[in-house]
């Protein structure tokens, strides 16, 4: 007993970690609250958590405790009697915050709270190969020497029981490695084989203290800091703020938008403050920069359509019901496929191809499932949207031509009201038609199945225009294949 009593410094850091850790125990603090080390808490200020959290040791479990209060009663007692009290001190403190800053920077999440003091144990352990390099005379001296032999053993033992023993355990090798540094450095500046080098080593010592300190003040991973600072604007609804933030994140690191998960961050942060600026180029460029981000949540969009809506800015509110409808994949996707068809129709001059491709998105729904109501709604909606298309003044070519003709013929195959079935026929057939430019096996297919569901569902004036195509180009009218496939062709 009276030998631990010669190291007193090393008995009373052992005291004050199993003394702290039992009281956050006993009064079941969190570790924030018994005063972890988080990123987040430094850049808040926190300062005083660089000093708590190598006193604090897991509370779920005595292990990290035993562990670290043994390897610091065996390498502690040998640094206090070869270097004396106020070098273990500093070096055991100088380790810690060393290895908090090693494992600030290699796992810089701004969450994940670091306890113990293993850095100020693996500072200790460089710091006695250092000086035992220092009195040695040779390589084999070296290898030969006690003190060396108590470091190389726990290096392994470490590393041992980190990997295979205690698996569970989160081991910070990061921490232990920058404490490791620091020790071994500070020996070498300290001790020399040319003398005690004190003043040098104190120089070191305290240039490696402070760097969690400057890491606090001003982070060496910027983009991490800027990504804190965004989620905490988010978190008080200042949108301007995070969208500002988060755009330098992503400026300093273009991956950090994935990587942390942030790309919808991003979004509702545009949208909202886009939504507020409607009408002004601030709030356009807004508006496609949200646009290029490709978001994964619909919700944001649906509050800038409805908010573009209300302020009366159709062709914001039309792109924005665009990325709604193809963000969602339930049955609100057709009624946001009709909420942009109908302010894309309201144009003077509604694009043809991109009025054919919200058409058929919205088609698609006619037979999800939607209530009646909304169905027959949305069924008007994308014929209304085809008939603007059919009485243009300058009416689709080519490949324009064609889609609209698949798009009747989407509207034949799943109209809800039968009477409309050969008029959608029709138009298909007349369609392809006009975008091919010849009288196809397709398109003879196609006139003849508007005769057949005229037939079928009692529309003569359908089946006249349809036969009077075939008389035209002096074929012979078919007969209606009413044994045939409703609707063919």
């Amino acid at each position: 007993m009276r030998r631990l009593f010669r190291e007193p410094v090393t008995l009373l850091l052992i005291l004050a970690c199993v003394a702290w850790t039992v009281v956050a125990r006993v009064r079941n603090l969190t570790p924030l609250e018994a005063g972890a080390l988080t990123a987040e808490r430094l850049w808040d200020g926190e300062y005083w958590r660089l000093f708590t959290a190598m006193l604090l040791h897991h509370t779920g479990s005595w292990i990290h405790l035993v562990v670290n209060a043994v390897s610091l009663l065996f390498v502690g007692r040998a640094v206090e009697r070869a270097c004396g009290r106020t070098v273990l001190l500093a070096a055991v403190a100088g380790g810690a915050l060393a290895g908090s800053a090693a494992s600030l920077v290699w796992a810089p999440d701004p969450g994940v709270a670091r306890v113990g003091i293993s850095g100020g144990v693996a500072a200790l352990l460089g710091l006695l190969l250092a000086v035992e390099w220092a009195d040695s005379r040779s390589l084999l001296g070296f290898l030969r020497q006690w003190n060396t032999i108590l470091v190389l053993f726990f290096l392994v033992l470490s590393y041992v029981l980190a990997e295979h023993v205690l698996t569970w355990l989160s081991v910070d090798h990061a921490a232990h490695v920058g404490g490791f540094a620091f020790g071994l450095l500070s020996g070498l500046a300290y001790e020399t084989r040319g003398g005690l080098r004190p003043v040098r080593g104190a120089a070191v010592a305290l240039l490696l203290s402070i760097l969690p300190v400057a890491y606090a003040s001003r982070p060496l991973l910027e983009p991490e800091y800027r990504v804190f600072l965004a989620r905490r604007a988010l978190y008080a609804e200042d949108f301007e703020t995070a969208a500002r933030e988060l755009d330098r994140a992503r400026e300093l690191d273009p991956g950090a938008l994935d990587r942390r998960g942030l790309r919808d961050d991003l979004l509702e942060a545009y949208l909202r403050v886009g939504a507020r600026r409607l009408g002004t180029p601030e709030g356009e460029a807004l508006l496609g920069k949200a646009l290029a981000l490709g978001g994964r949540k619909p919700d944001p969009w649906i509050a800038f359509a409805r908010a573009a809506e209300e302020g009366g800015h159709a062709d914001e509110a039309y792109r924005a019901w665009r990325e709604v409808a193809l963000l969602l994949r339930d049955g609100d996707a057709w009624l946001a496929f009709e909420r942009a068809l109908r302010l894309l129709r309201a144009r003077e001059a509604p694009p043809v191809r991109e009025t054919v491709d919200m058409a058929r998105g919205a088609a698609r729904g006619l037979r999800a499932g939607l209530p009646p109501d909304a169905a027959t709604e949305l069924e008007r909606e994308i014929a209304r949207a085809a008939e603007a298309l059919h009485a243009r003044a300058d009416p689709p070519r080519g490949d324009d031509a064609r889609a609209l003709s698949e798009l009747y013929r989407t509207l034949a195959e799943n109209s809800l009201e039968d009477a409309r079935r050969p008029r959608y026929r029709l138009r298909s057939a007349e369609w392809l038609w006009r975008g091919s430019g010849e009288a196809s096996g397709d398109v003879v297919a196609r006139f003849g199945a508007a005769i057949t569901e005229a037939a079928l569902y009692g529309d003569p004036a359908t089946g006249e225009e349809a036969a009077k195509w075939f008389r035209e180009r002096g074929l012979a009218v078919p007969e209606p294949d009413l044994e045939g496939e409703e609707g063919g062709g």
